[in-house]
Protein backbone atom coordinates (compact mmCIF):
# COMPACT_ATOMS: atom_id res chain seq x y z
CA UNK A 1 0.00 0.00 0.00
CA UNK A 2 1.22 3.21 -0.71
CA UNK A 3 2.38 5.55 2.23
CA UNK A 4 0.96 8.97 2.08
CA UNK A 5 3.18 11.84 2.30
CA UNK A 6 3.84 14.24 5.20
CA UNK A 7 5.67 14.76 8.32
CA UNK A 8 5.96 12.87 11.18
CA UNK A 9 6.70 14.90 14.37
CA UNK A 10 9.47 12.84 16.60
CA UNK A 11 11.00 13.70 19.58
CA UNK A 12 14.82 13.93 20.23
CA UNK A 13 16.57 14.66 23.42
CA UNK A 14 16.20 16.75 25.88
CA UNK A 15 12.88 16.55 26.83
CA UNK A 16 11.04 16.07 30.71
CA UNK A 17 8.12 14.40 31.29
CA UNK A 18 5.32 12.61 29.02
CA UNK A 19 3.28 15.13 29.65
CA UNK A 20 5.52 17.61 28.88
CA UNK A 21 5.66 16.56 25.06
CA UNK A 22 2.05 16.25 24.67
CA UNK A 23 1.32 19.59 25.84
CA UNK A 24 3.87 20.75 23.37
CA UNK A 25 2.49 18.53 20.01
CA UNK A 26 -0.57 20.74 19.06
CA UNK A 27 1.77 24.05 18.70
CA UNK A 28 4.09 22.21 16.94
CA UNK A 29 1.77 19.98 14.85
CA UNK A 30 0.59 23.61 13.51
CA UNK A 31 3.66 24.90 12.92
CA UNK A 32 4.50 21.97 10.79
CA UNK A 33 0.94 21.89 8.98
CA UNK A 34 1.51 25.61 8.08
CA UNK A 35 4.87 25.33 6.48
CA UNK A 36 3.45 22.32 4.32
CA UNK A 37 0.73 24.77 3.26
CA UNK A 38 3.58 26.74 2.13
CA UNK A 39 5.29 23.93 0.11
CA UNK A 40 1.76 23.66 -1.39
CA UNK A 41 0.94 26.98 -2.15
CA UNK A 42 4.91 26.63 -3.97
CA UNK A 43 3.60 23.54 -5.44
CA UNK A 44 5.97 21.91 -3.72
CA UNK A 45 4.28 19.39 -1.88
CA UNK A 46 5.77 16.20 -0.62
CA UNK A 47 5.58 12.76 -2.84
CA UNK A 48 6.74 11.43 0.93
CA UNK A 49 7.25 10.79 4.30
CA UNK A 50 9.49 12.80 6.44
CA UNK A 51 10.76 13.23 10.10
CA UNK A 52 10.65 16.56 12.10
CA UNK A 53 12.68 15.17 14.95
CA UNK A 54 12.45 18.12 17.81
CA UNK A 55 14.98 18.51 20.46
CA UNK A 56 15.33 20.59 23.61
CA UNK A 57 18.79 22.54 24.21
CA UNK A 58 19.16 24.97 27.49
CA UNK A 59 18.96 28.99 27.14
CA UNK A 60 22.74 28.76 26.20
CA UNK A 61 22.34 26.81 23.12
CA UNK A 62 21.05 28.44 19.72
CA UNK A 63 17.65 27.47 18.55
CA UNK A 64 17.79 26.33 14.49
CA UNK A 65 16.54 23.91 12.38
CA UNK A 66 18.84 21.67 10.03
CA UNK A 67 18.31 19.33 7.51
CA UNK A 68 20.04 15.91 8.21
CA UNK A 69 19.10 14.42 4.74
CA UNK A 70 16.04 14.32 2.43
CA UNK A 71 14.16 12.18 4.70
CA UNK A 72 14.68 13.95 8.19
CA UNK A 73 15.03 17.44 9.31
CA UNK A 74 16.13 18.22 13.32
CA UNK A 75 14.85 21.23 15.05
CA UNK A 76 16.36 22.28 18.50
CA UNK A 77 14.00 24.15 21.16
CA UNK A 78 15.34 26.52 23.97
CA UNK A 79 12.93 25.45 27.41
CA UNK A 80 10.43 28.33 26.73
CA UNK A 81 8.72 26.71 23.91
CA UNK A 82 7.85 24.01 26.21
CA UNK A 83 6.46 26.60 28.88
CA UNK A 84 4.34 27.33 25.66
CA UNK A 85 6.05 30.51 24.96
CA UNK A 86 7.09 28.36 21.09
CA UNK A 87 7.59 31.37 18.75
CA UNK A 88 5.01 30.05 16.25
CA UNK A 89 5.83 31.76 13.17
CA UNK A 90 9.44 31.28 13.53
CA UNK A 91 9.63 27.89 13.56
CA UNK A 92 6.62 27.70 10.50
CA UNK A 93 9.36 29.67 9.04
CA UNK A 94 12.27 27.25 10.12
CA UNK A 95 10.37 24.06 9.46
CA UNK A 96 9.74 25.35 5.54
CA UNK A 97 12.95 26.29 4.77
CA UNK A 98 14.78 23.03 5.98
CA UNK A 99 11.85 20.99 4.23
CA UNK A 100 13.16 22.93 0.89
CA UNK A 101 16.47 21.75 1.59
CA UNK A 102 15.03 18.16 2.08
CA UNK A 103 13.34 18.40 -1.25
CA UNK A 104 16.26 19.52 -2.64
CA UNK A 105 18.12 16.45 -1.67
CA UNK A 106 16.31 14.21 -2.74
CA UNK A 107 17.52 15.21 -6.38
CA UNK A 108 20.92 17.03 -5.89
CA UNK A 109 23.70 15.81 -3.30
CA UNK A 110 25.16 17.88 -1.46
CA UNK A 111 28.88 17.49 -2.36
CA UNK A 112 30.44 20.74 -3.49
CA UNK A 113 30.79 24.54 -2.61
CA UNK A 114 28.87 25.45 -5.42
CA UNK A 115 25.63 23.12 -4.30
CA UNK A 116 26.21 24.20 -0.49
CA UNK A 117 25.51 27.75 -1.98
CA UNK A 118 23.04 27.08 -4.23
CA UNK A 119 20.93 25.20 -1.80
CA UNK A 120 21.20 27.10 1.29
CA UNK A 121 20.32 30.32 -1.21
CA UNK A 122 17.59 29.15 -2.44
CA UNK A 123 16.07 27.71 0.68
CA UNK A 124 16.56 31.49 2.06
CA UNK A 125 15.09 33.03 -0.42
CA UNK A 126 12.11 30.06 -0.51
CA UNK A 127 11.58 30.95 3.36
CA UNK A 128 11.58 34.84 2.75
CA UNK A 129 8.59 34.40 -0.12
CA UNK A 130 7.18 31.87 2.06
CA UNK A 131 7.09 34.59 4.95
CA UNK A 132 5.67 37.08 2.31
CA UNK A 133 2.61 35.43 0.96
CA UNK A 134 1.72 34.42 4.74
CA UNK A 135 2.23 38.26 5.90
CA UNK A 136 4.37 37.00 8.51
CA UNK A 137 6.44 40.05 10.44
CA UNK A 138 10.20 40.35 9.36
CA UNK A 139 12.49 38.40 10.81
CA UNK A 140 16.42 37.72 10.60
CA UNK A 141 16.40 35.80 7.27
CA UNK A 142 13.98 37.66 5.48
CA UNK A 143 16.00 40.84 6.63
CA UNK A 144 18.73 38.81 5.60
CA UNK A 145 17.45 38.50 1.56
CA UNK A 146 16.50 41.94 1.49
CA UNK A 147 19.98 43.10 2.01
CA UNK A 148 21.87 41.29 -0.39
CA UNK A 149 19.37 41.93 -2.38
CA UNK A 150 20.31 45.66 -2.09
CA UNK A 151 24.23 44.96 -2.72
CA UNK A 152 26.15 46.54 -5.42
CA UNK A 153 25.99 44.66 -8.50
CA UNK A 154 29.76 44.81 -8.95
CA UNK A 155 30.08 43.07 -5.58
CA UNK A 156 27.75 40.29 -6.34
CA UNK A 157 29.61 39.49 -10.10
CA UNK A 158 33.07 39.24 -8.02
CA UNK A 159 31.40 37.06 -5.31
CA UNK A 160 31.04 35.15 -8.61
CA UNK A 161 33.85 34.99 -10.29
CA UNK A 162 35.32 33.30 -7.11
CA UNK A 163 32.91 30.80 -6.49
CA UNK A 164 32.85 29.90 -10.10
CA UNK A 165 37.19 29.09 -9.12
CA UNK A 166 36.00 27.27 -5.84
CA UNK A 167 32.80 25.79 -7.39
CA UNK A 168 33.49 22.07 -6.79
CA UNK A 169 35.86 22.15 -3.42
CA UNK A 170 34.92 19.98 -0.66
CA UNK A 171 31.93 21.98 1.28
CA UNK A 172 33.08 21.18 4.64
CA UNK A 173 36.98 21.10 4.55
CA UNK A 174 39.97 22.56 3.55
CA UNK A 175 40.79 26.46 2.77
CA UNK A 176 38.21 27.01 0.40
CA UNK A 177 35.26 25.51 2.70
CA UNK A 178 37.02 27.96 5.63
CA UNK A 179 36.81 31.15 3.19
CA UNK A 180 33.07 30.57 2.08
CA UNK A 181 32.27 29.50 5.27
CA UNK A 182 33.39 32.74 6.73
CA UNK A 183 30.96 35.21 7.84
CA UNK A 184 30.10 38.25 4.92
CA UNK A 185 31.52 41.59 6.41
CA UNK A 186 27.87 43.29 7.77
CA UNK A 187 25.61 40.14 7.39
CA UNK A 188 24.36 37.39 9.94
CA UNK A 189 25.23 34.81 6.82
CA UNK A 190 28.18 33.31 5.19
CA UNK A 191 29.88 34.73 2.17
CA UNK A 192 28.40 31.28 0.33
CA UNK A 193 25.56 32.06 1.49
CA UNK A 194 25.17 35.64 -0.16
CA UNK A 195 26.70 34.17 -3.12
CA UNK A 196 23.51 31.41 -2.99
CA UNK A 197 20.95 33.87 -2.03
CA UNK A 198 21.75 36.44 -4.86
CA UNK A 199 22.32 33.72 -7.38
CA UNK A 200 18.60 32.60 -6.33
CA UNK A 201 17.14 36.17 -6.79
CA UNK A 202 18.92 37.00 -9.94
CA UNK A 203 16.89 33.67 -11.22
CA UNK A 204 13.63 33.65 -9.49
CA UNK A 205 13.87 37.77 -11.70
CA UNK A 206 13.87 36.03 -15.01
CA UNK A 207 10.46 34.81 -14.25
CA UNK A 208 10.87 31.47 -12.73
CA UNK A 209 8.84 29.73 -9.75
CA UNK A 210 10.85 28.58 -6.75
CA UNK A 211 9.80 25.45 -7.73
CA UNK A 212 11.81 25.55 -10.76
CA UNK A 213 14.76 27.29 -8.29
CA UNK A 214 15.17 24.89 -5.93
CA UNK A 215 15.48 21.87 -8.65
CA UNK A 216 18.11 24.16 -10.68
CA UNK A 217 21.48 22.79 -11.07
CA UNK A 218 23.50 25.38 -8.44
CA UNK A 219 25.86 26.47 -11.81
CA UNK A 220 22.72 28.05 -13.23
CA UNK A 221 21.78 29.43 -9.94
CA UNK A 222 25.22 30.63 -8.85
CA UNK A 223 24.83 32.02 -12.76
CA UNK A 224 28.11 30.82 -13.71
CA UNK A 225 26.70 28.04 -15.71
CA UNK A 226 24.95 28.30 -19.43
CA UNK A 227 20.88 27.46 -19.22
Amino acid sequence: MAVEPGVDIRWGGGWGSREQRAALYPALRGVVDMALEGMTYFDLSLTDRKSAVFHSVPNSFSYYGETVNSKRTDYFLRPAASRGRLDYLFWARTVFHELAHARRQERIALTTIGEAAAGDGVCYVGDYLFARVSEMPAVKSGEVVERVADLPESQIELLRERIATDYQADPWEGEQAERWGARFPGLPITIAEVAGIAGSIRYLEAGRRLRDALWAPAGRLLGIASE
